[in-house]
This record gives structure tokens, C-alpha cells and sequence, in this order.
């Protein structure tokens, strides 16, 4: 089936949402119970490493319904998206690797509410040493089992995609289902931020491993992740990582929600 690129402003904000269990006769929505704290363990990991895996970071209640709302935005085969490349070549075999909605919380008040919401955003300011943050954007990230042309995520870096004047960003990557390793779940290169800002490599032919071989030898591989629906990521935008193909017969679904240092400002162009 072909994508449909569609306009991700269809604003819900400021709507008031269905009394459907998740938010109040007043609209608003209370996470307390369904988003859990970040450990001083787990941000010392973070600081080490440069990535982290958050387990059980909200509740299977609230990925579940997440989930449900993902795919009324996208459809059931996530053929509905943001990006269409504008006839780009490259943008249109990205859609191989993933398939992608910006800003889902302008349609749906839910995701809105959570990817505004304090708790969200206290987990990532723990990985930044309690710094302030804002939200920058949300994001619905699908990836098609191989067997329908899914192809691998290559190994990059996000700050040098991103338009800042200092490593700012902080992804939270939030499993929607449950995503064994022959799913796609990411692989880092523990340590690697460390070794600044390598080039936009994300489009290219090579990926950044394929032009740097030495950061195998340099960086050690993270382990295999398996995923359980509630389970999160957090990695620095500097952080080389990459995702193998989606072995299974079913997309992987994941919410991304990018938070940033408050104080760094707009570069006018990715970095």
C-alpha cells in the first residue's frame, strides 16, 4: 500500500478531550501511576554511557492506549505520514526504513498532554543533570517488517540533523508493544557522544560506521535490548547508534518525544 503524506496540523489543542478513562470531566489528564521517575542509577548510567534503558517507564495501560491512538493517526499499516520528501529520492526510500508522523499531539489531546506533561519532561532533565527542558516535537516512528522491504536504521548521530548551537536534544524512544530484538530495538556504540559531532550521515550511501570503521574498534557495542511495551530509551544526540531490519512479520511502533536543553538556541541550520 502507498504512504499518503498528510498535514500534521490538524490541531486538537486547546479541544477538550472524550471523558473515555484517561482524562477528566474538565479535559485535563492525570499520568500519576502510569509515568515513573528516572533512579539516580539509571541517570549515572546515562551520564557514562551516553544512552540508558528505562523499563516499565510508563505504565502497559498508558502504552496500550498510546498504541490505539498511534494507529488511528496512521492507520493500521502506518500508511498515513508526515514526510514526503517533496519527490526526493532519499527521503522516499527512508520510508523503507522508517515511516514517520511529526507532531501526533496536534491531532490527539492525549499525546499532547504527555509530551507536555511534568513528568515527561523530569525525565529528561535527569539526563541532564536536572537542567531545565522544553519539548521540541513528538513523533510516531514505524518500521515495516523486512519481508515488506524494511530496511535497517544506519548508524548516525541526531544533533548534526537538528538545529542547534550546542548538543541539546534528548530523545525519550518509547516502545508502544512489545519489541524483541528480531523487532528492531536500537543498538549504541556506549560512549561515542564523547567523540563529537561526525557529519549528517542519515541519507547517505555510507552510514557513519561504514565511514568511520574505527569507532567498532574505539566504542564498545551495547547489548542486545528486548523491549517490553512502557519500556523507553533515552540517548545523547550525539550517541552513534543504528537499529537492525524488523525480522518479524509485523511493524514496529515507537513514540519519540524530543526534549532539549532549555537554554540552547536556534542555529538557523542543522549543525
Amino acid at each position: 500500500m502507498g504512504m499518503t503524506a498528510i498535514d500534521p496540523v490538524a490541531s486538537v489543542r486547546g479541544a477538550t478531550p472524550p471523558h473515555d478513562g484517561w482524562s477528566g470531566a474538565d479535559g485535563s489528564f492525570d499520568f500519576t501511576g502510569h509515568v515513573r521517575d528516572v533512579s539516580d542509577d539509571e541517570a549515572a548510567f546515562f551520564k557514562l554511557n551516553g544512552w540508558v534503558k528505562l523499563e516499565g517507564l510508563v505504565s502497559e495501560a498508558l502504552a496500550d492506549e498510546l498504541f490505539s491512538r498511534a494507529q488511528a493517526i496512521m492507520g493500521a499499516t502506518a500508511n498515513r505520514t508526515t514526510v514526503s520528501g517533496q519527490g526526493d529520492p532519499a527521503f522516499e526510500e527512508f520510508h523503507a526504513v522508517l515511516r514517520n508522523f511529526l507532531r501526533p499531539s496536534q491531532r490527539d489531546p492525549l499525546m499532547w498532554a504527555l509530551s507536555h506533561s511534568p513528568l515527561m519532561g523530569r525525565v529528561a532533565s535527569r539526563m541532564m543533570r536536572d537542567a531545565p527542558v522544553k519539548i521540541l516535537n513528538d513523533e510516531l516512528l514505524v518500521k515495516p517488517p523486512a519481508a515488506e522491504g524494511g530496511k535497517p536504521t544506519p548508524w548516525h548521530q541526531d544533533l548534526p540533523h537538528a538545529s542547534f548551537d550546542r548538543w541539546a536534544l534528548k530523545p525519550i524512544w518509547l516502545a508502544l508493544t512489545d519489541i524483541p530484538y528480531e523487532k528492531s530495538t536500537m543498538r549504541f556504540l556506549s560512549k561515542s557522544h564523547q567523540a563529537g559531532p561526525m557529519g549528517r550521515t542519515l541519507l547517505q550511501d555510507d552510514d557513519l560506521v561504514t565511514q568511520r570503521p574505527d569507532l567498532l574498534e574505539e566504542y564498545e557495542l551495547s547489548p542486545i535490548l528486548n523491549m517490553a511495551k512502557g519500556d523507553a530509551t533515552v540517548h545523547h544526540d550525539l550517541l552513534v547508534h543504528s537499529a537492525p531490519p524488523n525480522n518479524t512479520s509485523d511493524p514496529r511502533w515507537s513514540y519519540l518525544l524530543n526534549f532539549f536543553d532549555a537554554s540552547a538556541r536556534y542555529a538557523v541550520a542543522p549543525t
